[in-house]
């Protein structure tokens, strides 16, 4: 994925870039690993990270190339608000993220080595009680896949996911 990305992505960098279809919409940019963020994870990888922007709606970084599991997660979680300008019964898209990285099927997921999300209060590699667990603490210092990239790994997931029937 990776190389394809890098043949068809444009030349110019930016350090941020609104990605969206017809039901969602999310900035592919930076994310502070030190803040508050909602992961997704896969095995002992990080894959990516959510931070919300002002109002509510998404921002996120990749870490590595995006699974269809993963993309289908920030293509799920960036859902547009409804005319209620709420998301699946939320004031905002990092309300759902945070309420979707409390699920019980985050476990399953994980024990079938599949992507998960995960909810990081203080950071990656905090737990709750602000203990360091090492595995992730030592991922703080990644860096993440370029905007463009993962805006054009969106895109082709969006553009041939299968449809639901």
């Amino acid at each position: 994925m990776t190389e394809l990305t890098t043949i068809v992505a444009p030349h110019e960098d930016h350090a941020y870039i609104n990605a969206q279809g017809d039901e969602w919409f999310i900035v592919c940019g930076v994310v502070d690993l030190k803040d508050e963020i909602v992961t997704i994870q896969r095995g002992d990888h990080l894959v990516a990270a959510i931070r919300p922007l002002q109002d509510g709606r998404l921002i996120f970084s990749a870490y590595r190339p995006l699974d269809a599991k993963s993309a289908a997660y920030l293509l799920g979680l960036s859902i547009k608000p409804g005319p209620d300008n709420r998301v699946c019964m939320r004031d905002n898209n990092w309300e759902y993220a945070l309420d979707c990285s409390a699920g019980m099927g985050n476990m399953y997921a994980s024990e079938r080595g599949e992507a998960y999300l995960s909810y990081w209060q203080y950071g990656l590699g905090l737990s709750n009680e602000g203990k360091i667990v090492e595995e992730w603490y030592k991922q703080r210092t990644l860096e993440p896949i370029k905007p463009k990239y993962t805006a054009i790994q969106l895109g082709v997931y969006y553009e041939n996911r299968l449809p639901v029937e």
